[in-house]
């Protein structure tokens, strides 16, 4: 990566404003991409506007950087979440002691919390993993891989838990079988965790270009674009994902 390519797509030095017409890589003026277009390079605060303004957009590309930057900024946006409902609920009072049903108001309180940041950034996610597989040239049905080993991990602890629960009512209940499964299950997530960030990793393929609207051609001496530093397949100092 060059000094000044950091962000190789936009102009000015973090990636984020956008503004065409400044010096490139070697005279070369800097044009932000299309949306329709893969950003490679972008910064981060780029990255999280494409990733909400194109939440019901599952076509086109994105790049290595459009993605990882989002994930970044859900991560941020789940732990602040957490961490501020947490003071909000402890200065308010809610109690973190368990009751009779084991979980704490504040424990519930935080759930709730959590399924709601899961929701909200639900959609975007899952559209931007899917355009992240088309920036290498695969289809959005390679995200059933993780999501079915994801699943899938589920049927271990539940089939131990029905062994296990028939064998105690014959009267020689068997916790081997809960360990097993408990296992597998811890196997399976591991597989589709493993598939997921190696899809996600994957660098950026230019036949990828058949996921793209026909007018999403980058135009010529963009930064980024075919032939030029920041580009698919680069190489180089100027070799930008």
């Amino acid at each position: 990566m060059s000094a000044n390519t950091g962000n190789d797509w936009n102009t000015g030095n973090n990636g984020n404003s956008g503004t065409a017409g400044n010096a490139g890589v070697a005279g070369v003026p800097r044009q932000t991409p299309p949306l329709r277009a893969p950003w490679y390079g972008i910064g981060f605060g780029g990255a999280v506007a494409r990733f909400f303004r194109k939440t019901f957009i599952a076509s086109w590309r994105a790049s290595r950087s459009e993605y990882w930057w989002a994930m970044l900024f859900t991560v941020i946006v789940s732990a602040v979440a957490i961490g501020v409902t947490t003071a909000i609920g402890t200065a308010a009072g809610v109690s973190y002691e368990g009751g009779a049903g084991g979980g704490s108001p504040l424990d519930t309180l935080l759930d709730d919390v959590s399924i709601i940041v899961m929701l909200v950034l639900l959609i975007p996610t899952i559209t931007l993993s899917i355009r992240r597989l088309h920036d290498t040239n695969r289809r959005g049905l390679w995200l059933l891989l993780p999501a079915l080993l994801h699943v899938g991990a589920v049927l271990p602890v539940f089939v131990a838990g029905v062994i296990n629960g028939y064998n105690g009512a014959e009267g020689h209940a068997e916790a081997p079988a809960v360990v097993v499964g408990l296992l597998a299950s811890f196997a399976l997530y591991i597989l589709g965790s493993l598939s997921w960030v190696i899809l996600m990793v994957l660098p950026s393929d230019p036949r990828g270009a058949r996921f793209d609207a026909p007018s999403a051609a980058v135009p010529a001496g963009t930064v980024g674009a075919p032939g030029t530093p920041g580009a698919p397949g680069a190489t180089g100092a100027g070799a930008v994902r």
